[in-house]
């Protein structure tokens, strides 16, 4: 019997006592134990194959187990649900959505014309002289192409296509242009720039000193060119003023006809200057600087009239004042009639616009400009001023010209001490202690200060002069010398 045949707890244990046998009997055991070793090798072999069946079954399962793995992990051609990879892709053959084909890597443009390249992708020019206009190429400069298909077309006439081109070396700008399939023509470049070329298309933050609170600072007021605002510092060649700091802006009809306005910075009065320029043959030719007159650097006198302020004191019947920016901590007081002191001055301001230290007072007149008060003053030893007001009166002229005024029943003689008419007011022009913050001191204008005609001060009108308790003396009261008077000489 085989070694290799059935195990050994198989085999079952017999005692035979072998004795003499003939031939016959020797050859009948032999055959009968041949029989039994090819009876025992067919067993062997049936046992093994049943252990390899059982090996292979076993490995089926495996094998199948993979499979149904392998196909859960496997993208479908027929689900419609989102489906992932976690992994990489490599594709060896193109790809395409909806028919239309996707770049997978860069392809080199050659000499062929950029009208050809509408399939979507990324293309690449790596040779200047290849880029030329011919070819529809928005610079002859070597670059990279970007196509993208928008999936939507026109039939007959393809889709609608966009194209960028990037210049190489280059990030601050880009070329970007559009197939309109409806036309089936192409758009012209447009350049793209980023914000350090300042996209003309695109202010960006303080562009020409917008949205910023720092202006465009320049080193000479003449080179401000396009519409904007502008700033210098001091000692700025042609500036209003180079002892001062300035922010203003630049305009104009066009680059012939500019003009340029300009406040002093760094303090709280406002000074305002401007100029125009105009430009011949290519040359400019600016104005000088004029400052502009407003509320903060003049005064309306007690009569109308706009003067240069700075400071100014209104002085009322009553005793009390109005007092412009220039002028604040003054006091005034009425001591008595026609008298009055005005506190806190240092006497009146030497302007030549007013006429000099002793010019500093504009007092009211009439509807025939004939003055309604004759005034005096005195600069006391501590600079207050007192002012002393008197009655006047004209012995000239019609009845209701002569400025005649009852008490009592009687006219007021002329030179009478009288209180500032109600309703009107004298103007004195101060001289104030010095401060903490220096008055400003505008550069001349040329003639500012020359003599000028003084012009006519308007008329008082009836209701005014009704304000004023006037009536008209009769010509026998004129007669009794009521009226002393002379015509004061024009």
């Amino acid at each position: 019997m085989s070694t290799e045949g059935l195990p050994v707890s198989n085999v079952v244990a017999t005692n035979v006592e072998l004795g003499p046998r003939s031939t016959a009997d020797a050859a009948n055991a032999a055959s009968s134990s041949q029989a039994a070793d090819s009876a025992a090798a067919s067993a062997d072999r049936a046992w093994k194959f049943s252990n390899d069946a059982a090996a292979s079954a076993a490995a089926a399962k495996v094998s199948e187990d993979n499979s149904a793995a392998a196909m859960a992990n496997a993208l479908s051609k027929v689900v419609t649900t989102e489906q992932s990879v976690a992994g990489a892709v490599n594709f060896t053959k193109s790809l395409s959505v909806n028919s239309v084909a996707v770049a997978t890597k860069s392809t080199p443009l050659g000499t062929l014309d950029l009208n050809t390249f509408t399939a979507e992708g990324t293309y690449f020019q790596n040779t200047n002289a290849n880029a030329i206009l011919a070819n529809n190429y928005p610079t002859n400069v070597a670059g990279s192409l970007r196509v993208i298909n928008h999936v939507a077309s026109v039939p007959g006439n393809g889709y609608y296509v966009t194209q960028i081109y990037y210049p190489y070396r280059n990030s601050t700008f880009f070329y970007s242009r559009n197939y309109d399939a409806s036309t089936a023509e192409w758009s012209g470049w447009e350049i793209f720039n980023s914000i350090l070329n300042n996209d003309g298309r695109y202010l960006r933050v303080n562009a020409y000193g917008l949205g910023s609170i720092n202006s465009i600072s320049y080193s000479d007021a003449n080179t401000v060119g396009v519409n904007q605002f502008f700033r210098m510092s001091t000692n700025t060649p042609n500036s209003p003023s180079q002892t001062a700091w300035w922010a203003g802006v630049a305009g104009g009809y066009d680059e012939y006809g500019r003009y340029q306005f300009a406040f002093a910075q760094g303090g709280t009065k406002v000074d305002l200057r401007a100029r125009v320029c105009k430009n011949t043959g290519g040359i400019q030719t600016w104005s000088d600087w004029v400052t502009l007159w407003h509320s903060g650097n003049t005064t309306v006198d007690a009569n109308g009239f706009i003067k240069k302020a700075s400071p100014i004191v209104k002085l009322f019947s009553d005793g009390h004042s109005d007092l412009n920016e220039q002028s604040q901590g003054v006091t005034t007081e009425r001591i008595d009639t026609g008298h009055y002191i005005v506190h806190g001055v240092f006497g009146f301001n030497s302007d030549p616009a007013w006429g000099g230290p002793a010019g500093g007072i504009e007092i009211p007149t009439d509807q025939n400009k004939r003055p309604l008060i004759w005034v005096d003053y005195t600069v006391l030893a501590d600079g207050d001023i007192e002012i002393k007001t008197y009655h006047r009166a004209y012995k000239t002229g019609p009845e209701f010209t002569r400025n005649i005024v009852l008490q009592d029943g009687k006219a007021i003689a002329d030179g009478t001490p009288i209180d500032i008419p109600a309703g009107r007011w004298i103007d004195l022009r101060v001289e104030m202690p010095a401060s903490d913050e220096l008055e400003p001191n505008p550069e001349p204008n040329p003639g500012e200060g020359e003599g000028t005609a003084e012009p006519e001060q308007p008329a008082v009108t009836e209701t005014e002069a009704m304000a004023l308790g006037k009536e008209q003396l009769t010509v026998a009261e004129l007669e009794n010398g009521e009226d002393t008077n002379d015509e004061p000489k024009e």
